[in-house]
């Protein structure tokens, strides 16, 4: 590292970034000279021979960019944590709802910076930007996810390298068009080449400009999500904003839990019920959390008629089988009378559906299983869970020493009143007293971050149904 690159913390950083993305034993190599890094990368083709590609970047612009990132504006801890925000600049990664990469590509390119003269303002949707990508790039290392960032970009600069050659080896292009494109690759800077090939769903960016310094991020925020709306009605297209690190979490997550291998797959040996393949199949494709909360608890609710009658039976079979009931006593049937008819009354005030959700969860869900799924998913999760309410549900703490059925008791208030709070949109209630009392609602977006904790708790709870309301082959 030389003497420029030492005496600038900001740029020292960059430079560690770089080492920790590019390994030596991957076929990358980093030098250095008084204006740029370079950056080489090797690769052995099918016939043996090596080829070599060098990229670099200009010193002066990185630290230019650095510094800006090392003096950001101090912010709300309530900001998402993916956006950037400088007081004139706003910007966030966004991606298009249930959309493929290439469909995601070919749609936000065709979409044009707009200018707004008359407020001084710039809207844009594509590539993140150079300051975007040394912003996220830090936010990464720091959530230590930046690893499973990397060997992404590292995975496809390699792909492209290995492809621009080995056709050139098959025969498959010509001299003219062979050299055309190792200088297209050759002629990028280091920051383009890993914008280029930076993981979804961080590549593509909405970004927003202002002339003044002062603007607030309430006003950036108000004026993104009225941009977003007005291609939403005019292109008939969902952009939607990323506001949290949680997606990575979640495939790298679900990816070291599952066999990811396809040569470790094997045969089905049990048959589970159609319906509740097809909610989970919905549920993990889904990108919205809300699509994916509400497929799961499908799957629970699947079952909640047929437990909350067959409790019903039981608790009538109990009673009359007892040695304590006699048909002949007018005292034994109106106990009998009145339990029944509890029991109409609690279903007719919908009460019914959070008992067959106790019960469904009571005769399905394995508590230590669940929590050692958990445990293993993110650590973390159990404390979370214990310590937090959810805020815009209402939904309850869930305290693990407690007995199992008061802990299943627990996770069902919780399940439960998330479901009620996405499903239910009125702000206010008349109670049958005639009391006004306002609703928990769930908010789309402002939430978002805040459901996704939920998701691998019910996710869990959906899986253990499937498989054990199941049938061996």
């Amino acid at each position: 590292m030389d003497e420029i690159v030492e005496n600038n913390p900001n740029l020292s950083k960059f430079y560690e970034l770089l080492n920790s993305t590019f390994h030596r034993e991957d076929g990358f190599s980093l030098n250095e000279d008084e204006e740029y890094i370079y950056l080489s990368g090797i690769v052995k083709l099918a016939d043996g021979n090596i080829k070599e590609i060098k990229w670099k970047t200009n010193k002066k612009l990185l630290m230019a960019l650095l510094d800006r990132i090392n003096n950001l504006p101090k912010t709300s801890e309530n900001l998402a944590e993916t956006i950037l925000y400088t007081g004139n600049l706003y910007e966030v990664p966004v991606k298009i709802a249930g959309k493929h990469l290439l469909t995601t590509k070919r749609v936000l390119s065709r979409i044009p910076q707009l200018n707004d003269p008359s407020n001084n303002i710039k809207y844009s949707v594509g590539l993140l930007s150079d300051l975007y990508l040394l912003f996220i790039l830090l936010k990464l290392k720091e959530k230590r996810l930046f690893e499973y960032a990397v060997h992404e970009i590292r995975r496809k600069i390699r792909h492209e390298l290995y492809w621009a050659f080995e056709t050139r080896v098959d025969n498959e292009i010509n001299d003219d068009d062979f050299k055309k494109r190792i200088m297209d690759i050759e002629s990028k800077d280091i920051l383009t080449l890993l914008k280029d090939n930076f993981p979804l769903p961080f590549r593509y960016t909405l970004k927003i400009e202002a002339e003044e310094d002062n603007r607030s991020i309430e006003y950036f925020e108000e004026i993104g999500d009225a941009f977003l709306f007005n291609l939403a009605y005019n292109l008939d297209i969902a952009i939607i904003k990323v506001t949290s690190f949680e997606e990575l979490y979640r495939v790298q997550r679900f990816r070291r839990l599952r066999r990811s291998r396809t040569d470790e797959l094997e045969p089905p040996r049990r048959r589970y019920i159609p319906d509740l393949v097809y909610h989970y199949q919905m549920a993990i494709s889904a990108d919205s959390p809300v699509l994916q909360f509400l497929s799961f608890y499908h799957i629970l609710e699947h079952f909640f008629q047929r437990v909350y009658i067959d409790d019903l039976l039981k608790m009538i079979q109990d009673e009359i089988t007892s040695p304590y009931f006699s048909y002949k006593r007018r005292k034994d049937l109106l106990r009998l009378y009145s339990n029944i008819k509890k029991r109409i009354e609690s279903e007719h005030k919908n009460q019914s559906e959070h008992e067959a959700l106790v019960l469904t969860l009571k005769k399905f869900v394995d508590i230590d299983e669940i929590k050692r799924l958990l445990e293993e998913y993110d650590p973390s999760l159990i404390d979370y869970y214990q310590n937090h309410k959810v805020e815009f549900s209402g939904g309850d703490k869930i305290d693990w020493t407690n007995e199992k059925d008061k802990i299943l008791e627990l996770i069902a208030q919780r399940i439960y009143a998330t479901r009620n709070a996405i499903v239910h949109s009125k702000d206010m209630h008349k109670s049958s007293k005639g009391n006004i009392k306002k609703l928990p609602k769930y908010i789309p977006f402002k939430h978002d971050k805040e459901l996704q904790k939920e998701i691998p708790l019910i996710r869990f709870i959906a899986e253990q149904i499937i498989i054990r309301s199941s049938h061996q082959l």
